[in-house]
């Protein structure tokens, strides 16, 4: 109840940090939020009928996916051409995210059911490295050494404690362990 409570508390946080870049008068940090709204309605509905991680995983994983909310969108100034492939990715993103439906529990880790279709025959997290490289796509879009010195900070430490706290995790199911024998690569195909 209380692991709950706790997850509860940190969805509020996050509704918090998204509904911020819904104040823009710029597109970019709308497909953005859209997005980051999707996951969090499935987030809410996994804590009420999934099993929660009530370990200090459970506590750690919301923290560390805040983390990319700290991006400031507010005034694009980098390439174009990062804008426009992060325009081309995004919906994609938003796409596998529909796809993952409720399992896709963003910052809360909770047992929902597995999926294995593609790209998840490929590798079992390619909505984190799709997001990894969506966060690179607006950060040289968005440009300032605040969002850089964010963006370094994600994809040295944030992203591969993600993987692995929610590896820790999801192997507490047999049905994830097999799942594992069959698909080896958990974020790059041939590297880790």
């Amino acid at each position: 109840m209380i692991a709950r409570l706790v997850s509860m508390a940190f969805v509020a946080m996050r509704c918090w940090l998204v509904g911020r870049f819904f104040t823009s008068d710029n597109v970019f940090p709308w497909i953005f939020g859209i997005s980051e709204l999707l996951a969090l309605g499935a987030t809410v509905y996994a804590l009420g009928w999934g099993r929660v991680d009530a370990s200090w995983r459970g506590l750690l994983l919301p923290v560390l996916h805040l983390v990319v909310l700290l991006f400031d969108f507010s005034a694009p100034c980098g390439p174009g051409i990062a804008g426009g492939l992060y325009f081309c990715l995004a919906p994609l993103q938003i796409a596998l995210r529909l796809r993952l439906g409720l399992s896709c529990t963003v910052g809360v880790p909770c047992w929902v059911k597995l999926r294995e279709g593609w790209p998840y025959s490929w590798i079992r997290h390619p909505l984190q490295l799709l997001e990894a490289g969506l966060a690179v796509l607006a950060v040289v879009y968005a440009s300032g050494a605040w969002n850089y010195a964010v963006l370094a900070v994600y994809l040295a430490v944030i992203v591969p404690a993600i993987v692995a706290i929610e590896e820790s995790f999801l192997r507490s199911e047999c049905v994830y362990l097999a799942y594992c024998g069959r698909v080896r690569w958990r974020l790059l195909p041939w590297v880790f």
